[in-house]
């Protein structure tokens, strides 16, 4: 059985750097009214560790790129994923390929969500040259 521990902030249990405050909780007996504290502050989960990755980042158009991510070990249950390309296209997939069909300079931006509501943002860039005129 695996053994959690906390550090201590003024001598209450803290998660991340936010302190973990006990509330009353209200108490339903006859005459008697409570209610939970209203300056509680909820832990604040730390953020989603994501690496994206391109194959190929650069090459002659039609250029076909395969995106992969990577997410901590940690990730609180399933992942969605939110693709924009940078040529007016998306996905939702991981791993996922994309075809660049023109020639240019595009950011691909992937959003990933776990799903208590972390979330990361990563973008990466790619090249696309014209496409060989066969004039070698």
């Amino acid at each position: 059985m695996a053994r959690l521990t906390f550090p201590l902030h003024a001598g209450k249990p803290t998660l991340g750097r936010l302190p973990i405050t006990p509330s009353p909780l209200p108490v339903a007996a006859s005459g008697a009214t409570g209610s939970a504290a209203e300056d509680d502050t909820a832990p604040m989960l730390p953020a989603l560790d994501v690496e994206v990755d391109a194959e190929p980042d650069i090459g002659r158009a039609p250029l076909t790129v395969r995106f992969t991510v990577t997410a901590d070990a940690e990730a609180d249950g399933p992942l969605a994923f939110v693709w924009d390309f940078g040529d007016g296209t998306g996905g939702s997939d991981s791993p996922t390929s994309h075809t660049f069909r023109a020639a240019g300079t595009y950011t691909a931006t992937v959003t990933v969500t776990a799903a208590r509501g972390r979330q990361a943002t990563r973008q990466l860039q790619l090249l696309v040259d014209p496409q060989d005129g066969g004039d070698d």
